[in-house]
This record gives C-alpha cells, structure tokens and sequence, in this order.
C-alpha cells in the first residue's frame, strides 16, 4: 500500500508532462491493471515460497520467467535463438536438483520452539 502511494507520489512529480501527454485510452488502462495485479500477485505469493523453500529457491525460478516471456513473445511470431530452450531446461533441472539436496532449513521446515525461560501468558497468570 505504501509503496504505491510513494511511487504514485513520484510518477506525479516525475512524469507529469509525460502523463498528460499519454494516450489514456481501455488499452493503456488495461496494461497498467494487469502489470498491477501480476507484481501484487508477485510480492503476495512471494513469503509463502520463502516459507516452503527459500529466498535462493525464489530467484531461481524468477529465472524461468524470460521462458515463459518468450513463449508469449511466440504467440507473436517471435523466432527465438534455439539455446533457450536447453537454457530453460538447465534452469528447471537446477531448481530440482537444489530443492531435492538443500537442507531442512534451506526448505523452511525448521520447527522453533521457545526458550524454557519464555512463558505464554496463561503460564505466567498461574504463577
């Protein structure tokens, strides 16, 4: 919520001549919609993947998204070079192969407990 505030607050400093300038018509509207909801949809689901695997495990697979970039660049009738796609195997192999041999930790799985000097607050009302 913030950050769109501070960054809505810039763009007006910023780019106020450009934004008047710009053609503010469904499809730019639409756009701007879309690329909100997908980094809202990002910065969302990303700590429930730092939980369950890693921040490490995180940026790996932002690396598939060039893939899945050129697979949409396709529809368009987008040649791409052929070492993508040996490329975005590597990528999803790498991503196996370091959540199958990362340690509990590096998975999230850790399971703290409280110091015994730590009392929860019904413990501490019967004391």
């Amino acid at each position: 919520m913030w950050g769109t505030l501070i960054n809505g607050i810039q763009a007006t400093a910023l780019e106020r001549y450009t934004m008047t300038q710009a053609s503010w018509n469904g499809t730019t509207i639409g756009f701007l919609l879309v690329y909100t909801t997908s980094l809202f949809v990002l910065y969302t689901t990303a700590p429930m993947l730092y939980r369950s695997a890693s921040s490490a495990y995180f940026n790996i697979s932002l690396l598939t998204s060039d893939f899945y970039g050129l697979l949409f660049g396709m529809v368009q009738h987008f040649s791409p070079f052929w070492l993508y796609f040996p490329t975005f195997a590597v990528v999803v192999v790498g991503l196996i192969v370091y959540f199958w041999h990362a340690t509990p930790e590096e998975q999230g799985k850790l399971d703290p407990h409280r110091p015994d000097y730590v009392r929860s607050t019904e413990e501490s009302v019967a004391v």
